[in-house]
């Protein structure tokens, strides 16, 4: 898939770039409030994200007394590079997390 990318933001220029997302997030595992897309390169700890997840949803919304109303969409990208194309900025410094 290739996307074109016209962006100005934060001392970050993407002028007409042609980026190849050569990984899909083809992988989706559902609990009772989140919906988890990832890759086969994190199929192996999936299992272990989703029970963190799923057990600290009641601390995370009773804390700020919020339900959510629909599952929560979770995308786990295999590396930083591959978020940072995901988000939009292909080169963004390392600091940038999503």
């Amino acid at each position: 898939m290739t996307e074109k990318i016209e962006e100005i933001s934060d001392n970050i220029e993407l002028v007409n770039s042609d980026i190849e997302k050569d990984y899909k997030l083809n992988l989706r595992k559902e609990t009772q409030h989140f919906i988890i897309h990832y890759t086969e390169f994190d199929k192996s700890c999936i299992d272990k994200v989703s029970d963190i997840l799923e057990n600290s949803y009641n601390r995370i919304t009773s804390t700020f007394n919020q339900q959510l109303e629909e599952k929560l969409i979770i995308e786990i990208h295999p590396d930083h590079n591959q978020l940072h194309i995901a988000l939009g900025f292909p080169n963004a410094p390392g600091w940038v997390r999503g």
